[in-house]
């Protein structure tokens, strides 16, 4: 219950956005809006599980998909 309390306190917060959990192999997905990936580890570290040990951190810096863009761009249109 702790970590769904801490998980409920990172989204009324606004930085965690959304939750996925995969089954095999056991894996759970955070993602969060953040400034930085050190804001984003901080955020994880206050999480029960991260700090008994039970979950490891692997932090995946996502940004905006550039590419889209072009699909936009007058020239490309017909």
């Amino acid at each position: 219950m702790a970590e769904e309390k801490a998980a409920w306190a990172a989204y009324r917060a606004g930085s965690l956005r959304e939750v996925y959990f995969q089954p095999e192999p056991l894996t759970v997905s955070r993602v969060f809006e953040a400034a930085d990936h050190a804001e984003v580890e901080t955020t994880l570290k206050a999480f029960p599980m991260v700090q008994a040990g039970l979950l490891d951190i692997r932090i995946v810096t996502l940004g905006p998909w550039a590419t889209l863009e072009a699909l936009f761009d007058p020239k490309h249109l017909s």
